[in-house]
């Protein structure tokens, strides 16, 4: 490789640190702020000889690293969550170097349960190293911890770990009014915990809002229908999506709205809007549509 490579490829390490922070600034993203005692995440700590430069942690949003090498087959591009950013470098001393630095966290990922989501570049060769960023789950959970890793040279590198979670969804009666007069339906991503039915914080926010449209329109009647993804049993996903929607109407009717102005009816698996196969797609399934009755 000719010093032109080299330098031709150290540029594009830079852009992919910047792509890493391809975050999404919608309405209701936390901004980001510096911690006061920046220390190393709980998961994972930094590398020996390093010192911790900086750290920025974003209460919700979406990281989109590009990657060295290429994605596993089926890995979602983006992840979103609670994001810690944080830079490692040495001041002083020995470096430890772009292969101590990479496989320390492989290491560390595997023995948590995770594994690399990309390969297909020498992870022996230093430059192949700081081509792009590193990503590793974080544990063997369906929705698991995931930390990126881009290595800038033999001294430096930045560690950005997310942690799942779904932004809150703010709805208003006047939105699903709005969404119901021109298609019929309204679609609500309401978060459960896995597997189970009751409502969380943002499901009750949902529910007020319900309640407010159909008492804003007396002769609405609803059918409030529950999907999920296409993880588990068909069975299974369409009981968990008949016991949620039976939550939602349960709880509309207790906030002053007639009971046989609702009905509630799980699709479970059975009415994807969206690509199963990937996180994203099945982000997009799990849902709660109320449907206009005519």
């Amino acid at each position: 490789m000719n010093a032109q490579q080299i330098s031709n490829r150290l540029t594009r390490t830079w852009l992919a640190a910047l792509g890493v922070w391809l975050v999404a600034m919608t309405a209701g993203i936390g901004s980001a702020h510096a911690q006061a005692t920046p220390q190393d995440h709980p998961l994972l700590s930094r590398v020996a000889g390093t010192e911790l430069m900086n750290q920025t942690v974003l209460e919700f949003s979406v990281v989109t690293p590009n990657v060295a090498g290429k994605l596993v087959k089926g890995s979602p591009t983006s992840f979103e969550g609670r994001v810690t950013r944080t830079d490692y470098g040495t001041l002083k001393g020995t470096a430890p170097g772009e292969i101590k630095i990479y496989r320390s966290y492989l290491a560390a990922a595997k023995k948590l349960g995770g594994r690399p989501l990309n390969d297909g570049i020498n992870f022996n060769d230093r430059i192949a190293l700081v081509t792009g960023a590193h990503v590793f789950t974080l544990s063997a959970a369906d929705k698991p911890p995931v930390a990126v890793l881009d290595i800038t040279n033999a001294h430096n590198y930045m560690l950005t770990i997310v942690e799942p979670s779904e932004m809150e969804e703010a709805v208003t009666a006047g939105q699903l009014a709005d969404q119901i007069k021109k298609t019929g339906v309204a679609t609500l991503h309401i978060n459960f915990d896995t597997g189970k039915s009751d409502l969380k914080t943002d499901g009750q926010a949902a529910v007020r809002e319900i309640a407010a449209l159909l008492k804003a329109d007396p002769s609405l009647k609803l059918a409030i229908e529950g999907h999920t993804d296409n993880v588990g049993s068909a069975a299974a996903n369409r009981q968990l999506s008949a016991a949620r929607a039976k939550s939602v109407m349960v709880a509309v009717a207790a906030a002053g709205v007639d009971a046989k102005r609702l009905s509630a009816t799980g699709y479970g698996m059975d009415r994807p809007v969206a690509d199963n196969s990937t996180e994203d797609g099945r982000a997009k399934n799990r849902r709660v549509d109320l449907v206009k009755v005519k």
